[in-house]
């Protein structure tokens, strides 16, 4: 295979492999989107496929795992088949789920085991974008003809057992309780005839599943509107293990973004937009933990029986400002995108000016304002 990564489809160029620029400093993410009249991530053991919701506080909740799926869909899509992502769905033309040996064979291209040798672990790695980021279990079923065996046996040999991801992601929590919205249940009960719209997701996250009776899909619950804070961090010394380069990171920059513009596009998912993406790059070995936790809905918000949508929210930043401000000599720069449909107050007061006109302002740190198509 090609020593080079796939290209994106924002124009920038791969690295080679043997020459990328690895990636030196932690970094630490805070990514905000809020879902209105969605169901973002069902709970596959509730009732009907609920929305997921801590039982004791009330908050929303959408899992890493259903987030990751954005992600890396938003990969396939810039990368192309075949092309970037391990952990996928993917049938072969007979209509059946391709095995892990069988995707990572296609996405190492290799013809027969001959091909896989000293170097599989490197080829593998500088296409597999995903298990960059993420990491993988690697576990194959050795059961196939003759020649897919000795190919999964030759893989099998060849990588390890599991690779720990450099970019941990926690799940995402509401800022607040969400309730359901009642009305919705009972309009799409009398409107829809389809059957479900299939995500393709193969995380067992089957949020458009629904239950149909007589002609038409009923329980299908979503939430009024929920705001999500998720966090997620970039650990330098992991991203030895899975060459994890520093144009990847880069480029998860914008794959946070478009991934939830672009990718939560099903009947459920529809609804949902990102927010506020923010990466304060520190230096190695260094970052504060659960930045997410400095935010909060400010006291201009209405309350959480009224959200109705974004215009309804104003984010308070003024404990994540004073808390890079108190570590701003180990900062080296914040990388930061928001919608300008998201308020933000500081001290009690609506601040006319947007986080990234804030911190350039208010702190002595570099800014880098993310621009999604260059």
């Amino acid at each position: 295979m090609s020593a080079d990564t796939t290209n994106s489809s924002d124009g920038s160029t791969a690295e080679d492999s043997d020459t990328f620029t690895p990636v030196e400093n932690r970094s630490e993410i805070v990514f905000l989107i809020d879902a209105q009249d969605a169901n973002p991530n069902g709970d596959p053991l509730s009732p009907s496929n609920k929305p997921r919701q801590d039982p004791a506080t009330g908050q929303g909740i959408i899992t890493d795992v259903r987030l990751k799926r954005y992600l890396r869909d938003q990969i396939a899509t810039e990368c192309g088949e075949d092309q970037g992502v391990y952990i996928a769905d993917v049938r072969t033309e007979a209509g059946n789920r391709k095995t892990r040996s069988e995707l990572a064979e296609a996405i190492a291209d290799v013809d027969g085991p001959e091909d896989i040798g000293e170097g599989f672990l490197d080829d593998f790695l500088d296409t597999a974008v995903d298990v960059r980021y993420f990491g993988a279990t690697f576990s194959f079923s050795i059961d196939e003809s003759d020649e897919s065996q000795a190919i999964a046996e030759q893989i099998d040999n060849h990588l390890p057992a599991h690779l720990t991801g450099p970019v941990q992601i926690s799940p995402g929590r509401t800022f607040h309780r969400v309730r359901e919205n009642s009305g919705y249940n009972s309009l799409t009960s009398v409107i829809s005839t389809n059957q479900n719209d299939g995500d393709g997701e193969s995380e067992n996250d089957n949020d458009d599943r629904g239950n149909v009776q007589g002609g038409f899909q009923l329980d299908d619950h979503r939430i009024v509107y929920g705001l999500y804070g998720f966090s997620a961090v970039v650990n330098e010394h992991n991203a030895d293990n899975t060459r994890l380069r520093q144009s990847d990171v880069e480029w998860l920059d914008k794959l946070f973004w478009k991934g939830v513009k672009n990718q939560a596009n099903s009947r459920s998912k529809r609804g949902q937009h990102p927010r506020l993406y923010l990466r304060v790059e520190y230096d190695e070995g260094f970052h504060v933990g659960t930045l997410d936790r400095t935010l909060d809905l400010g006291d201009h918000s209405k309350g959480a029986d009224e959200l109705t949508s974004v215009e309804d929210v104003t984010v308070d930043v003024t404990e994540m400002m004073e808390t890079l401000e108190s570590v701003s000599d180990r900062i080296q720069t914040v990388h930061i995108l928001q919608d300008t449909r998201l308020t933000i107050e500081q001290h009690d007061d609506v601040v006319d000016q947007t986080l990234p006109d804030l911190i350039e302002s208010d702190l002595d740190v570099e800014v880098n304002r993310i621009s999604l198509y260059e």
